[in-house]
């Protein structure tokens, strides 16, 4: 099995076939029927489906009203149904924001910290206008996603020629609504699969399945679990590793990190107990840095060394940040690495499209993950 542009490439179409894959809607079942395919398929031993309840978030349609105008926006999760919030509009720069209607810029602060730091600060709720976004065709574009935040808060996405209109009407009274719901109960799943090994031992890798519904999402995530099919792949066809290979593609990892969190609750020992939590969130993306983060630095030097020989720039990141599904597993107790290339501004837009990709770039890319990977699944524990 190669690990070349081609291959990646297409394993990585089979799931982006399904279209954007938002949890709660047809697709998301569609989704996991396709990942159960390309487990078995790929020489995955024991292939299943574990299924977890949650209260789901649907994200339904939002608006901006001010000056007699209403303009279009996308919630952020988890904003609530709103009939209604009503507060003068202010800029996240003016010095008092309390009980305003908050127009936030994508340029700075993540979306999540600007909802904690504006919610804090007394904000009504909040705007944030992706004003960095460009598609090829120079329309405009909408940042959607998980703020974080914890509680059920008033925040809004909107697009620059938007943005542009509401920093218009700053100091007058606007109005935001939402018609988002809650699934309560809801039942997703993580699709999990083994190569068995010959010893002891145990590597997980870990990529989440699920989108927003704007766009097929192929960086953000469609990439992660063509390269888990891809290693799967050449695992099962080489000679067979020492320590056992688990792959984990787990679902709701978009708000939430729940698919991961479901996976530690369910098996609390062995998600402790990995010598490798190798997580494949953004292994590529059309722009942005190369960030190597890693809880060994064994793993840093040989990943770095590795990008390095493949023309890759990589820079140290320390530990894996908490964002991704790397996080619940390190809590339990398993060192984690997590390499991408972060840093598009398209990221969570529409444009996050297979044809955006240079498959050979993101091959090399996948050749990092794997000399990590196969330096613990062969190598003693």
């Amino acid at each position: 099995m190669e690990l070349d542009g081609p291959t990646l490439m297409d394993a990585t179409a089979e799931l982006l076939d399904v279209g954007p894959r938002l949890v709660g809607t047809p697709a998301e079942v569609e989704a996991t029927d396709v990942v159960v395919r390309l487990f078995q398929d790929a020489g995955m031993q024991d292939v299943r489906r574990e299924a977890f309840v949650w209260d789901a978030w649907q994200p339904g349609t939002a608006a901006v009203e001010v000056a007699g105008a209403r303009y279009p926006a996308e919630p952020l999760s988890p904003t609530p149904p709103l009939a209604g919030v009503t507060g003068l509009l202010a800029l996240e720069t003016d010095a008092d924001v309390t009980d305003r209607i908050v127009i936030a810029t994508s340029a700075g602060t993540s979306r999540g910290a600007q909802a904690l730091l504006l919610r804090a600060a007394g904000a009504a709720g909040m705007v944030r206008v992706s004003e960095r976004h460009d598609d090829e065709d120079g329309g405009p574009l909408v940042e959607v996603g998980h703020t974080f935040v914890g509680v059920r808060w008033p925040s809004l996405a909107v697009d620059a020629d938007v943005g542009a209109e509401l920093r218009a009407h700053v100091g007058e009274p606007a109005t935001v609504t939402a018609a988002s719901e809650v699934l309560e109960g809801h039942t997703s799943w993580n699709v999990v699969g083994d190569i068995p090994g010959t010893g002891p031992g145990l590597v997980i890798v870990t990529a989440h399945l699920d989108s927003w519904h704007l766009s097929e999402s192929a960086a953000d995530n469609a990439l992660g679990v063509g390269a888990m099919v891809v290693m799967a792949r050449k695992l099962a066809e080489g000679a067979w590793p020492t320590a056992t290979v688990r792959f984990v593609a787990t679902g709701g990892e978009e708000q939430g990190l729940q698919g991961a969190l479901a996976y530690v609750q369910a098996h609390p020992v062995e998600a402790g107990s990995a010598q490798l939590l190798l997580n494949l969130d953004v292994m590529w993306s059309p722009e942005g840095t190369f960030v190597v983060m890693s809880d060994e630095d064994r793993w840093t030097d040989l990943a770095l060394d590795t990008a390095r020989a493949e023309g890759i720039q990589g820079v140290d990141g320390g530990s894996p940040n908490p964002s991704s599904d790397n996080f619940p597993f390190q809590i339990a107790g398993s060192p984690a690495f997590w390499a991408g290339r972060f840093g598009w501004r398209e990221y969570h837009t529409r444009s996050d499209l297979l044809e955006r990709l240079e498959p050979e770039e993101a091959a090399a890319s996948l050749r990092v993950q794997w000399a990590v990977l196969a330096s613990e699944a062969y190598g003693p524990r």
